[in-house]
């Protein structure tokens, strides 16, 4: 089945198009675009822990673990 990707330009128009999908029965998913201030807050919470790594204080997970969460 393929993807359709839509980006309405406000709410409002969000909204009409979720009325739309939902009378079709198309099983909708919702996805939030992440804000600039989100995207930094990432880059710093890593390069936190890649600081405490380096300086011993954190471990790293094993990748068989890691694998296993998903």
């Amino acid at each position: 089945m393929d993807t359709l990707v839509i980006k309405p330009h406000d709410d409002q128009e969000l909204n009409l198009l979720m009325q739309v999908l939902r009378k079709m029965k198309v099983r909708v998913e919702v996805f939030k675009e992440p804000t600039s201030e989100d995207i930094l807050n990432s880059i710093e919470s890593g390069a936190k822990d890649a600081a405490a790594f380096l300086k011993g204080k954190k471990k790293l997970k094993d990748v068989n673990n890691l694998l296993n969460e998903l």
